[in-house]
């Protein structure tokens, strides 16, 4: 008996999506390759797709998370002259570019200091973390609906999918674009 090999994820882009029933434990047998996964499993289940083949699968009977509006920026760089040499500089928790999902104000301060959840630098994309960070760091924030079961999870008691956290979104994401670094 051999083994036959798995086709490419490329190999499914054009199939359509498929209807999977979980069992009583969240479970669901991918209908393309046959491997049974966990819904909570994030290196398996991206929400959307099948990570392992690709497939594109919708979960019935999922009470599915819904979509929440939040605050959502990139990591940016900035020079740094030292000793007549310019270096960039960025975060050490996130590479530059990383997208970051902002929590809404936690406590006073003008929005200065945000809590944000974000895929840790060097993982991989693999983890997220929570972390505080300076609101300076963040560029081209915007408010943006996240459909990632993580973040959704982990935001959805203080950000949800009205248009009352979209206008709130919108508001906190002006107030982030204009933190910017002192030069000198």
């Amino acid at each position: 008996m051999t083994d036959t090999p798995r086709p490419s994820p490329l190999a499914y882009k054009s199939r359509p999506v498929v209807s999977v029933k979980p069992n009583l434990i969240g479970r669901v047998k991918c209908p393309a390759c046959g491997f049974n996964f966990s819904l909570k499993d994030l290196e398996r289940w991206n929400g959307r797709r099948h990570l392992t083949c690709g497939q594109r699968l919708e979960v019935e009977g999922d009470s599915m998370r819904p979509e929440i509006f939040c605050v959502v920026g990139n990591i940016i760089q900035r020079p740094r002259v030292e000793s007549k040499v310019t270096r960039l500089e960025s975060n050490k928790h996130f590479r530059p570019g990383a997208k970051v999902y902002c929590f809404p104000p936690l406590w006073g301060g003008g929005y200065d200091k945000i809590k944000v959840v974000g895929r840790r630098r060097g993982s991989g994309g693999k983890y997220f973390i929570q972390i505080v960070i300076d609101a300076r760091w963040i560029g081209n924030a915007r408010a943006q609906l996240v459909y990632d079961p993580y973040v959704i999870d982990v935001m959805s008691p203080e950000w949800k999918g009205d248009h009352d956290s979209k206008r709130e979104a919108e508001q906190l994401a002006q107030m982030v674009n204009g933190y910017t670094f002192d030069e000198g």
